[in-house]
């Protein structure tokens, strides 16, 4: 019966069935059952008084042939054709019979007894209560709490008591709350309850308590003993509050007592957890009687809780247990992916696409019912999508499943450890194949090794235990020797083959009278000599790998001593004499140990660093080439600052690994498109680097790609931001190259190799890989790294005329959870701000930042913002790629995902260049106060700013836009960085979709030569001057405060300076700008005679300032003598008429 009886036992006695029995011949599958030898059962002592309980439970007799076994109780009968052992397995209101092992038949027991009708525990539903230990508190009577050492009765936090909670009580008005620091509820029972051999009931109502501990999964036992918290007459199971579920349960079961009792006798509840929180009510405890007691037809017997069935056991053809509950998501209902794979399934191999699809196939799957589908394009795969299942009982299974396909080449099985059934090509049914398991481990799925694309959909996995197959283990064991001895005649040198031999003889030395449990043991002899000999396989095969490995090193140490000239020749030459002597000596002995290998190839590529960067002489010294000043002192919104001049970027992402790794371009073709982006305009270019490009193999750092970049942005007189592209990209692991000859990661084989295996925690094995944000070993690693990178920057700076050409660090790239790497927003700022530490503890200091995916932005944004205000931050700032966007949202925040969020500067970090209205929005932008960064220049991600002809650029419609704005925006970067959309700063059109008059800063109105002409205003100083910028022509209308001012054409310096190229006319207070321009508005000074110093006055030279005699400044001149100051920061006396 169920273990938890379904039964409401009420005040009168109940009287149940008359057993039936139910032969073999009306039943094909039993249930499933748990399955030991050793069922922990106990000898019967009374055998004439024994009642067995209702619940699941076993009982082993020895019995005779021929005679008649009666369970009274239950009223079940059955006779042994043979001596031995027969037991009897109770299970769901069933009885299963086992005689000698073997199944023989069902009976369905017939309980017959009278129920009690008094409680022979007092206060069983707590209504009465003694102390009150605080308001709505109280200590029960008649029952005692317990720790182990003291009472818990007490009204704080983990104690027990009664209280009155409508929640959590059936009846009355009270029930007991079981906190945590109790382990047993106890009551004494009073003398001459208890009778010998007597059978009773206990029942409650239980509830698992709400709250924020973790509560649930609290085990319970029933106690019956002569003292306090003592179990020496009788323990049993009880019942398992649930998890996530606060509604009442009730729980139920009969107990027989021994022969014999002690005088005082205590009845308790006992819970061995300490952090539980439980609510118990409605305890009854009563009298059974029986109709019928004791078991006849034997002379011994034992008994136990719990279903058990013999380990060995074995049916008659054509029967079987079901063990698909043994499955993890035979069905997959639960469509969870972890690793490519379903919940409780995994997929070994390379396999296009593994989802799990809802779509009718044929007749077999219908639409709507989740199953498993496995696709590949083209190529063939092979791999294995499969579960192993542990803890089953030897023997021989069957598995069943629903398979679908549409063709394919090659071979496909359904398997069952080493049975299989071939799938048929574009023939769906249901598969059926055999398997036999000797360890109690069973491997089924599907394995592929198929030629072309394929598409096939599996569902519906069954497994059918046939019981003991003495044959079927003869049958492994005989592969097993086979195997053995195929091991022996390709063995590995070096191997002591004894242990495989001893096997192979065990195995052979088996009569054909040994039974199963002989043949499997030998399988276990042979299988574990067999492990014995892969581990040393595998450990040879590591070795060789090693010496390969530093056997590669070696070489690739002499290819680049021939291939430059650095002037730490001599140590070079040095340290690779001493690694080819070691490499001598790893040779004659393979076994050497690996700490003393990688020190020695440590040592080799550390020199190797060495003689290259023996080319540079002068060492850095500790610097700040870049911040974000977030102070507003001077300016009217965070301002990006190099060298601490104010730096608006024009911007663009080169990707030069993709151009070389992905389209097969060359060094020269890569540096084409670098000079390329210099011309269009752009101030700095985003250059990503890869873990595996400054360090290929651990502990080898290798600058020639980085200097490479640095020295094509130095060739082209351009600003870098080093995108850091860390070990994840979208929080995965992707391909650096990946065209048909050459397969390489972005990572090193130690952080992530091609095959999926790491140094570190790796949380998605399958493709596409991921490791863990929350591994420090990796972190620490990565900052390891980092700090090295930044250590070289500074060195070729300081040997490349301290240009400071990098001028930021980008830390990863769109940082996410991936898969089932899980991580949230704090866990991602954290990981970064510590990596960024490298870069803000290096002697190259520059801004960092983080990109994310549009719609992460505002979390990531909150979570630094979060770490900045608590003790500060290594990420300078957040910022958003984004793409298929508008000119509004652009200014704005871009649907609440990049808004003002602290001391946060917003920057648009990705944004698609392709798009023609890109150019329109660098601009809504700027009159967003945010930066700008394009993806890319092209032609790659179809994102491209340029398409392709084969290996050459070619400009797409919007480009001669693009260099418009580029251009304009360099002509007076500084103050554009400074000031903010509505303060000094005013952007004409940032929509760029009108021809019509927009007034903007002053008053001063602008109307575009063309729809998607835009402009901008903005002071320069705090002098009344204004730079007028236009992207292509259109007519400026100044207000009449600019009645005596001047107009000239020009540029802004790198110090800021006002350089002017021609001068313009106001005519009607209207300037109209020649194409892409800068015009500077400035007052124009009045008539100037008797001037001190004439030689040094020009008519080229720009009064910024006029001042009195006695140095205060003067904002409007009338006649009189003047101190005038000029742009370039000369003086003269003058006299204004």
């Amino acid at each position: 019966m169920n273990k938890h009886m379904n039964r409401r036992l009420g005040l009168f006695a109940i009287i149940l069935m008359v057993a039936t029995s139910l032969k073999v011949a009306a039943l094909d599958v039993l249930p499933h059952f748990q399955v030991s030898d050793d069922f922990g059962g106990k000898p019967v002592a009374n055998l004439e008084k024994f009642a067995p309980v209702t619940g699941d439970c076993t009982i082993e007799v020895e019995a005779v042939a021929g005679q008649t076994i009666v369970i009274k109780a239950a009223g079940v009968s059955y006779t042994p054709k043979k001596n031995g052992k027969v037991r009897f397995v109770q299970q769901s209101g069933k009885i299963y019979v086992f005689e000698n092992d073997v199944y023989a038949e069902t009976l369905t027991p017939s309980y017959q007894y009278t129920v009690g009708t008094t409680n022979l525990l007092r206060n069983g539903s707590f209504e009465t209560v003694g102390t009150q230990l605080s308001s709505g508190r109280w200590q029960a009577t008649d029952w005692e709490t317990w720790d182990g050492g003291t009472p818990t009765w007490g009204s704080g936090t983990g104690y027990v008591n009664v209280r009155e909670n409508a929640s959590y009580r059936s009846d009355g008005k009270k029930s007991i709350v079981l906190h945590y620091k109790s382990h047993w509820l106890t009551q004494q029972m009073t003398a001459g309850t208890f009778e010998p051999d007597g059978l009773y009931q206990i029942s409650c109502d239980y509830w698992t308590s709400s709250g924020s501990e973790p509560n649930g999964g609290a085990k319970y036992e029933f106690w019956i003993g002569s003292s306090l918290a003592n179990n020496d007459i009788l323990s049993f199971d009880g019942y398992t509050t649930l998890e996530y579920n606060t509604a009442k349960q009730s729980f139920n079961t009969l107990f027989q007592l021994p022969d014999k009792l002690t005088d005082d006798i205590f009845f308790s509840f006992y819970r061995a957890a300490s952090n539980k929180v439980d609510w118990l009510d409605n305890v009854k405890l009563v009298k059974v009687t029986p109709s019928a007691v004791g078991i006849t037809g034997v002379t011994s017997a034992e008994f136990g809780r719990g279903a058990y069935a013999p380990a060995n056991m074995s049916f008659p053809e054509g029967m079987g247990i079901d063990y698909t509950s043994s499955i993890v998501n035979p069905n997959f209902d639960d469509a969870t992916m972890k690793n490519s794979a379903p919940a409780g399934w995994t997929i070994e191999g390379t396999i296009g696409q593994s989802k799990i699809s809802t779509g009718a196939k044929g007749d077999l799957i219908p639409a709507n019912q989740n199953h498993w589908q496995l696709f590949q394009q083209s190529g063939g795969a092979t791999g294995c999508a499969y579960q192993t299942i542990s803890n089953l009982p030897n023997g021989k299974y069957e598995v069943k499943a629903t398979v679908v396909n549409y063709g394919f080449g090659g071979d496909m099985n359904l398997i069952a450890n080493d049975g299989k059934t071939a799938i048929e090509s574009n023939t769906a049914k249901q598969y059926t194949v055999s398997g036999i398991v000797v360890n109690g481990t069973l491997k089924l799925g599907l394995e592929m090794a198929t030629t072309g694309g394929f598409t096939v959909d599996f569902d519906t996995f069954t497994l059918l235990y046939k019981g003991m197959d003495t044959d079927g283990y003869r049958d492994v064991l005989a592969k097993r020797v086979a195997s053995a001895k195929d091991v022996l005649a390709n063995m590995e040198e070096g191997y002591d083959p004894k242990l495989i031999n001893d096997a192979i003889q065990v195995a052979e030395g088996l009569g054909e009278d040994s039974n199963s449990d002989d043949v499997i043991a030998a399988i276990g002899v042979i299988d574990k000599a067999l492990e014995d000999y892969q581990n040393f396989v595998d450990e040879r095969n590591a070795q060789r790998k090693l010496l390969s490995q530093f056997e590669t090193f070696v070489e690739d140490a002499k290819a680049e001593r021939a291939a430059d000239t650095y002037p730490g020749t001599a140590a070079f030459d040095e340290a690779i004499s001493k690694a080819e002597t070691f490499l001598s000596q790893f040779k004659n002995n393979i076994g050497m140990d690996e700490a003393m290998v990688i020190a020695e190839q440590d040592a080799l590529n550390a020199a190797r660093e060495t003689y290259y960067n023996s080319q540079f002489k002068l060492a850095p010294v500790a610097q700040t080439i870049s911040l974000v000043d977030l102070t507003l002192n001077g300016s009217e919104k965070y301002v990006l600052r190099v060298d601490g001049k104010p730096f608006y970027p024009t911007e663009i992402q080169v990707r030069p690994d993709k151009l070389r790794g992905y389209l097969g371009w060359s060094e020269e073709e890569v540096e084409a498109a670098f000079k390329r982006a210099a011309e269009d305009g752009f101030n700095t270019l985003s250059v990503p680097v890869y873990w595996s490009e400054v360090e290929p193999e651990k502990n080898h750092f290798d600058w020639r790609i980085l200097d490479e970049y640095l020295g094509w942005c130095k060739k082209y007189g351009v600003k870098m931001e080093m995108l850091w592209f860390s070990w994840s990209s979208g929080g995965r692991v992707q391909w650096l190259w990946n065209l048909e000859q050459r397969k390489q990661l972005r990572t090193p084989d130690y952080v992530c190799s091609a095959e999926g295996t790491s140094e570190f925690n790796m949380l998605r094995s399958q493709w596409e890989y991921s490791l863990d944000w929350r591994d420090t070993n990796l972190r620490s690693r990565e900052t390891y790294v980092l700090g090295k990178i930044m250590e070289h920057i500074a060195l070729w700076d300081a040997n490349n005329g301290n240009l400071h050409t990098v001028i930021g660090v980008q830390l990863g790239n769109e940082a996410r959870a991936h898969g089932d790497n899980t991580a949230t927003s704090a866990e991602i700022v954290d990981y970064y701000h510590n990596v960024g530490s490298a870069v803000k503890q290096s002697k190259y200091v520059t801004w960092t930042r983080l990109n994310c995916v549009s719609y992460e932005t505002s979390g990531r944004t909150s979570a630094n913002e979060t770490k900045r205000n608590n003790g500060g931050t290594n990420i300078d700032f957040v910022g958003i790629d984004v793409y298929g966007t508008s000119a509004n949202a652009v200014k704005g925040d871009i649907s609440g995902q990049l808004g003002t969020n602290g001391k946060n500067f917003r920057m648009i970090m990705e944004i698609d260049a392709k798009d023609a209205n890109s150019p329109i929005y660098q601009m809504a932008a700027l009159a967003g106060n945010k930066a700008f960064d394009y993806y890319n220049l092209g032609p790659v991600d179809g994102n491209g700013l340029y398409g392709n002809d084969g290996h050459m650029l070619t400009e797409r419609s919007h480009i001669n836009l693009v260099r418009q704005r580029n251009k304009m925006l360099n002509l007076a970067n500084q103050d554009v960085a400074l000031y903010k959309q509505g303060g000094s700063l005013y952007v004409y059109n940032y929509v760029g979709n009108s021809t019509n008059s927009e007034s903007g800063l002053d008053g001063i109105s602008f109307v575009p030569d063309a729809s998607n002409t835009q402009a901008v205003a903005v002071r320069h100083g705090n002098n009344g001057e204004v730079a007028l910028l236009s992207t292509a022509g259109g007519t400026f209308t100044l207000p009449a405060k600019y009645d005596a001012y001047k107009a000239q054409a020009g540029y802004f310096d790198q110090d800021n300076n006002w350089v002017a190229a021609s001068n313009l006319t106001i005519s009607n207070k209207q300037v109209v700008m020649p194409s892409t321009s800068c015009v500077l508005i400035t007052k124009t000074p009045g008539e100037l005679t008797n001037i001190d110093h004439i030689s040094s006055v020009n008519g080229q030279k720009r009064i910024v300032a006029y001042y009195t005699l006695s140095g205060q400044t003067v904002h409007s001149t009338k006649g009189g003598i003047y101190i005038v100051k000029y742009a370039d920061g000369t003086t003269s006396k003058v006299i204004l008429k």
